[in-house]
Parts: structure tokens; sequence; C-alpha cells
């Protein structure tokens, strides 16, 4: 029974890893246009039904799927950044809030460095 239990284990393993054979790890800066970072919010890329997000932190992010650092797929995205500071207020101008009107848009490639450089208007 315990076996079992191990060979299914390794299975689960084997096939998660699997899943993401195809991404590949995208990370980044947020700042503003005075060269100081973005404290804090959400990054999204977005390409068809399918969207990563990272977590910008002291202007640092690493973008995931479903696990946070997972990676994404090679391929065209727009981008759009959102979050909110404690008192409510926005950390960067409105118009980033949507890939319609953030106009950051960002190729990911396979076997390179897809570190992406951002700087936004503070709001």
């Amino acid at each position: 029974m315990r076996l079992i239990a191990l060979l299914m284990a390794g299975i689960v393993l084997l096939f998660s890893w699997g899943c993401n054979s195809d991404n590949v790890k995208g990370t980044g800066t947020v700042k503003y246009s005075s060269g100081e970072p973005v404290p804090g919010g959400m990054i999204l890329f977005v390409a068809s039904a399918n969207q990563y997000s990272g977590e910008i932190v002291n202007g640092q992010f690493t973008l995931g799927g479903v696990r946070p650092g997972d990676g994404l797929p090679a391929g065209n995205y727009k981008v759009c950044i959102t979050g909110r500071d404690a008192a409510e207020q926005p950390y960067v101008a409105v118009k980033y809030s949507s890939v319609e009107t953030s106009g950051i848009s960002f190729e990911v490639q396979k076997g390179v460095k897809n570190d992406f450089e951002i700087t936004v208007e503070k709001p």
C-alpha cells in the first residue's frame, strides 16, 4: 500500500513538472519616471484568454500562473498594473489599470532573459 502511494505521488510530481515545461521565467521592475520604485500592486500579462500575474514589491515582480513564479508561455502580451496603498490611493495613473489603455506590451521569448523594465506615471 505504501509503495502504491509513493508511486502515485511520483506520477503527480512528474505530471506537474511537465505542465510547466514550456513556461519561461519572467521578471522585472516597475518604476516611476523619477526613478523611484512603485511600492506595491499587481502586474498582469494578458494574451487572449490567459493571464499571468506577479505581485509588485518595492518595484520588483516575478510572473506566474497558478502558482507565483511558475513563469509563462512565450508569446505576445498586453500588460496592466493595479493596486492601492493603505489609504486606498492608487499606486499608478488610472490608464495603467487596463490592458486596453496602458500602452504597455511585451514579447516573452524562449532562450533569452525575460526581464522587463517598465516606467509609469504617478496618479
